[in-house]
């Protein structure tokens, strides 16, 4: 998917608001905002943003689809954090918000190509928590696990960062990729922020790279059977692309 000013990314921020953050609720505000500032790189392309915050008293949506560079700033009065920690409920509940806009974003594009399209956008879900699940009502471990394992294939960007925990022994079961998972240390969260600012702005542009050569083969394109190819041979140069970038960033 481009825009005028290049491939666009869908990045879904699924955030802690528990009882356990509130001890970092300056440094989680402060780093939050910090990152979505850096994500304005026009550079980058396009950059749509959801936000679902969670705890036991409500799962939520609270802007979906939206620009980044309208995206409000996090507060002390949109972000209290209490309550126990439904991680599992929080994950699906993002997964869906996203795939719904994904979807009608792909349906959109191809009907104006004519055929399906080769090059997707990148879409990045990043879970940010500093416990383990202990309050969902409606999703299992095994539902996540095959949640996230369908959008990996599909291409999506599964990044699972933790604190106060062995995130890998915890990612893992729920399907993210161990070089995906990183820990962070909850006393030096705007450090973590920035780390995964930088992270994030490097791989988007990366991707910039990869999705243009991709998309300038296909243009023009009409053999079905070379689309399914370049569409073969992109998703697994994506895929490589995670892999090889986020192995390195196993500690922030």
């Amino acid at each position: 998917m481009t825009s005028k000013n290049g491939h666009k990314t869908y990045i879904t921020f699924v955030l802690d608001e528990t009882g356990s953050m509130q001890e970092v609720r300056d440094q989680t505000i402060s780093g939050f905002n910090e990152f979505m500032d850096s994500q304005q790189d026009k550079s980058l392309g396009e950059c749509r943003v959801t936000l679902v915050k969670f705890n036991s008293k409500k799962v939520e949506t609270v802007y979906a689809d939206m620009l980044v560079e309208d995206v409000p700033a996090l507060t002390h009065d949109t972000y209290e954090p209490t309550e126990l920690t439904p991680l599992y409920d929080a994950i699906a509940h993002a997964i869906k918000d996203t795939e719904d806009k994904v979807s009608v974003s792909q349906k959109v594009l191809s009907r104006l190509a004519g055929h399906p399209v080769t090059v997707g956008p990148l879409v990045i879900l990043v879970i940010m928590t500093d416990g383990e699940e202990n309050a969902s009502k409606q999703y299992t471990r095994a539902d996540i696990f095959n949640m996230i394992k369908e959008k990996e294939d599909l291409g999506w960007t599964i990044v699972y960062l933790g604190a106060n925990q062995d995130s890998w022994g915890i990612a893992q079961p729920l399907g993210v990729a161990v070089g995906s998972t990183v820990n962070y240390d909850p006393h030096h969260t705007v450090r973590a922020f920035a780390g995964i600012s930088q992270a994030m702005t490097d791989y988007r542009s990366s991707y910039q790279g990869l999705a243009a050569t991709y998309a300038n083969q296909a243009a023009g394109e009409s053999d079905d059977i070379k689309l399914k190819e370049f569409s073969a041979q992109y998703a697994a140069d994506l895929k490589n692309l995670q892999q090889n970038y986020w192995q390195g960033k196993k500690k922030l």
